[in-house]
């Protein structure tokens, strides 16, 4: 067991241990010049833990904090200011209780080294009076240091926070919305909620700014003189958008956010709602006018949009959706004005079919509008005006069901309108075009002629009678009748007749032509057969097709005659293939003649080529065009800045080069289109799914050019009217409008 005599020993021991490690301070003070500031901090606290009460420790660790605070920059490493200047009060404070004038005189060579000054004698020396002084004033500054700078930080940086969350705002509406129209035209409660929180803070962050430059105006900051200048957004996407904000230079920069929210909501205010107030006027106005045409007979004049109403909103919106709502119910009246007085006569095809063709326009007007909504009824777009779309429609499930109920409006009428179009075209093509069908009228006192046309069958072309082949009715009411027959028995030779019928039924006069071939023989060598036949506005003209009759040659002669029969010319023609087709051109005053092949019957199985001819009032000759085909021409006919050429194609090629081949045994149609001087401006090459045979091509318009025909193979039988009419819709630029062909 131990004794207390032990126990006194130990703590000797540990007291002389003690006393052996701490250093002297008086060894240490020759060491701190040297020093660092951070080393020279160490090593004062390690040996404050020896001594916490020395006091030049105290002082010079209060120093050393205080040049800490001081040269931190308080608005990057304001932490660290804080901290050094709390320390340094609290040293200060220690250092006011310990060093009087006693401690400074005994140990003044721990004091004037800090201060270096010196005596009289050049010794170093310092005044308690300067020690004293510094104390206060260091602990003074650190009060107001500790005073001062929490507010300047504390405003400076909830100016950048509130900044910060204005720039991230207006970023997102810049993401949002594309362009200014855009985010006018979605303006809503939360879009203005997202504008009001931007113009808040960036409010904010300007009062928090200048806070913090009237709090460093009392209080200067080392190293930081700053103002800041605001900056007008102008140009939407362009300004206002910043990837690194800087708040620590002089100049700071400010995007002016709250004057950009107050101009939206002005523009939104001044123009938007008025813009979507009128738009809803309009759309009530076309929905009750549509109303009253439905219930009328068809005596209720339509109402058109707002001009300036579609001006500014396409000002704020292309491609829109109300504005494709509002052109589509605008349309619908003139198309239902068309429907109410538009009435079918069972007894004229011709008009008929001039009433369907407008209407199946209207309704492919009216269906490619109604794309256009559907393609426009997107969710952006229906959002931009929600308020419009819920009011008026029901919101988006109630527009698709407009759509889709309009939609199957326009099928229904379309299949209504082409099907009596086609009932009309068959009409035209199967009913004789003059009705006098038994008439027979006398002329020259010996020849019966025909009103109606005539088929050609062997006896009767052998017995010598006329034959009348074409019947016209010119617009006077006076008909011309055409033909072929045998004038002298001796010869046996066929010749070529026309005559015209006065309007009251009477014989008028009645011409015959027997060309020659070779114009220098003596005696008549030609056949001559009845060629292409047209009506002029003084007459007739017609291609007369003179062929030796033991030769294998032919002549075409072109003959024009007035309404009293008599010969305004007649030309031999240079071409001497079979003359297909010939049209008159009131607009210029000018014949043109289509001509192809050596004989009747189509060529199906070579190409040849086509001949387009153009032939002036006095019989000369203006122009001449080739075409290669293989096929069979149906009908040449006049529009409004040419020709247009339809028949059957077994091989064509079109203006890209591309060769077109039907199929084996089957022929396709075609359409090709000239200029007026006969140049080929498309060729329209219209394949179909088996065998497929045009027979009439009916001009009904310029819009309404069309194709009839039947299913079969070439050279088939003409329409009649039990057939199942085949039916392709054109219009002058080789357009297809619609076909009942299988797809």
């Amino acid at each position: 067991m131990r004794t207390p005599t032990s126990f006194s020993f130990l703590f000797l021991c540990l007291v002389a241990l003690t006393a052996t490690a701490q250093p002297r301070y008086k060894d240490l003070v020759p060491t701190f010049q040297g020093m660092g500031n951070e080393e020279l901090k160490n090593t004062l606290k390690e040996y404050l833990l020896y001594d916490l009460d020395h006091p030049n420790a105290n002082f010079r660790l209060a120093l050393i904090y205080e040049s800490n605070y001081k040269t931190a920059d308080v608005l990057t490493r304001y932490e660290y200011a804080i901290a050094n200047a709390t320390q340094a009060r609290l040293r200060f404070t220690k250092a006011r209780q310990l060093v009087d004038e006693k401690e400074v005189d005994r140990n003044n060579e721990f004091y004037a080294p800090i201060f270096k000054t010196v005596d009289a004698k050049g010794r170093p020396f310092v005044e308690y009076n300067r020690v004293a002084d510094k104390i206060t004033h260091g602990l003074d500054s650190s009060m107001q240091f500790l005073t001062n700078v929490p507010p300047i930080y504390q405003s400076f940086t909830q100016s950048v926070v509130f900044y910060d969350k204005a720039v991230k705002i207006f970023s997102e509406i810049n993401s949002e919305f594309l362009s200014l129209d855009d985010l006018y035209l979605y303006f809503d409660p939360t879009l203005d909620k997202k504008l009001a929180a931007l113009k808040s803070s960036y409010d904010s962050a300007r009062f928090h700014f200048d806070r913090y430059l009237s709090l460093t105006k009392t209080y200067p900051i080392p190293d930081h003189h700053q103002k800041y200048h605001v900056k007008p957004i102008v140009t939407y996407r362009l300004d206002g958008l910043i990837t690194r904000m800087n708040f620590l230079t002089n100049d700071v920069e400010f995007w002016d956010y709250s004057t950009w929210v107050d101009k939206v909501r002005k523009a939104v205010a001044d123009e938007i709602l008025t813009l979507r107030s009128r738009l809803g006027q309009n759309e009530m106005r076309l929905t009750e006018n549509l109303a009253k045409i439905s219930a009328s007979n068809g005596e209720v004049v339509p109402v058109g949009l707002d001009k300036q109403v579609v001006f500014n909103l396409n000002n704020y919106e292309k491609q829109s959706l109300v504005l494709a709502l509002l052109e589509y119910k605008q349309f619908k009246q003139d198309w239902l004005l068309k429907i109410k007085t538009y009435v079918p006569d069972t007894l004229n095809g011709e008009r008929n079919a001039t009433l369907y063709s407008a209407l199946i326009y209207s309704n492919r007007t009216a269906d490619t509008l109604l794309t256009t909504v559907r393609n426009r009824a997107t969710k952006d777009k229906i959002r931009k005006h929600h308020e419009f779309i819920e009011k008026y429609y029901g919101g988006s499930e109630g527009l698709h069901k407009y759509i889709e109920s309009e939609s199957e409006n326009i099928r229904v009428t379309f299949v209504q309108y082409t099907g009596g179009l086609r009932s009309a075209l068959l009409h035209m093509v199967t009913t004789p075009m003059v009705a006098e069908a038994s008439k027979v009228i006398r002329f020259n006192n010996r020849w019966n002629l025909s009103a109606s046309i005539q088929t050609p069958r062997p006896e009767l072309v052998e017995k010598g009678d006329p034959l009348t082949l074409i019947n016209r009715r010119s617009p006077d009411g006076s008909l011309y009748l055409a033909g072929t027959y045998k004038p002298d028995k001796k010869t046996n030779l066929v010749a070529t007749f026309v005559a015209r019928v006065l309007p009251d039924g009477k014989p008028g006069w009645m011409q015959t032509f027997a060309f020659k071939v070779d114009s220098l023989a003596a005696a008549p060598d030609a056949n001559n057969f009845l060629g292409p036949f047209e009506l002029t506005q003084e007459g007739c003209v017609l291609v007369v097709r003179a062929v030796h009759r033991t030769q294998a040659t032919a002549r075409n002669v072109l003959v024009y005659l007035n309404e009293k029969g008599e010969e305004k010319f007649h030309v031999r023609l240079a071409d001497r293939a079979v003359a297909r087709k010939i049209t008159f051109s009131e607009r210029s005053n000018s014949f043109v003649l289509l001509f192809k092949g050596q004989e009747d019957a189509p060529n199906f199985a070579a190409l040849e080529n086509l001949a387009l001819v153009g032939v002036n009032a006095l019989g000369d000759r203006l122009w001449r065009r080739q075409l290669a085909l293989a096929g069979e021409i149906v009908d040449l006919v006049n529009i409004m800045d040419g020709h247009l050429l339809a028949g059957n194609y077994t091989q064509l090629r079109d203006l890209s080069g591309k060769e077109h081949i039907a199929k084996a045994g089957e022929s396709n149609p075609f359409l090709v289109k000239f200029s007026e001087r006969g140049d080929v401006e498309k060729v329209l090459a219209i394949p179909t799914q088996g065998p497929v045979h045009i027979t009439n091509l009916v001009k009904v318009t310029d819009r309404s050019i069309n194709l009839v025909g039947k299913q079969g193979n070439q050279q088939s039988q003409p329409l009649s009217p039990e057939d199942e009419m085949v039916h392709i819709m054109s219009n002058r630029l080789c357009e297809i409008v619609c076909t009942n062909l299988p797809k």
